[in-house]
């Protein structure tokens, strides 16, 4: 039986957020290294033992409340149903590389719920099957950005083509100082709270180097002997 997962949660004032939630539940907040902004929550049962987990993050425009992620099967046969039973799909399915498959919904009293569906191969092909290549990934996380909300802005308010709202906004990286281990940390911690297999881990971590705010380019100058000979 499809069950609870995971939830996510934002909040205008996160520290203010973080208070309120320790102090009435306990919970404990765990801010992802990097320049996400996104808070790890860990909560326990009424036995002490670890339970549910979920995660924080800054409000934005197209964040509201508390969205509760169900694990599924199949995305695919899930998102049919929502359909079929009167529910609408609000964010189409979207691959998180080495997680899974997630879409956000809306029932048929216009709550907002999750489906997950956990994977490897979570890249999305064409009619909701698999391809072996990516569509658009950020190129400072590895975030998935098809969907445009997902998206930084540039200098001039338009959407980046490159990089996630997380990293990059009005034409800057929002913490310009993170460092490519910094990055990797994110990576490694994300996938390990989504128990996804080591080689995944391995592979999204060789794959990081290649993004484009990582991958490093010869330095070229000129010769002082000749200017017009370029240097490697």
């Amino acid at each position: 039986m499809a069950t609870l997962t995971h939830f996510d949660m934002s909040a205008d004032d996160p520290d203010r957020a973080m208070k309120f939630y320790n102090e009435l539940f306990g919970w404990k907040f765990n801010l992802l290294p990097g320049p996400m902004n996104y808070y790890l929550i860990e909560t326990k049962d009424l036995n002490g033992k670890t339970a549910i987990g979920g995660g924080m993050s800054k409000r934005t425009e197209h964040q509201q409340g508390v969205v509760n992620y169900i694990g599924v099967s199949s995305i695919d046969e899930s998102i049919q149903k929502v359909k079929q039973l009167g529910g609408k799909i609000v964010q189409e399915k979207q691959a998180v590389p080495g997680y899974g498959m997630l879409a956000v919904c809306l029932d048929t009293e216009n709550n907002l719920f999750g489906l997950f569906q956990e994977t490897s191969e979570a890249i999305p092909g064409e009619q909701g099957s698999l391809q072996a290549e990516p569509k658009t990934f950020c190129q400072s996380c590895s975030m998935p950005i098809d969907d445009v909300t997902m998206r930084g802005t540039e200098k001039d308010g338009k959407k980046s083509e490159e990089y996630c709202k997380y990293c990059y906004v009005n034409g800057a990286f929002v913490n310009p100082e993170v460092t490519l281990e910094e990055m990797k940390e994110i990576v490694t911690v994300q996938l390990k709270r989504m128990n996804s297999p080591s080689s995944v881990t391995e592979q999204a971590i060789r794959i990081l180097p290649e993004l484009k705010r990582w991958k490093k380019h010869p330095v070229v100058a000129f010769s002082p002997q000749d200017p017009g000979l370029l240097l490697e």
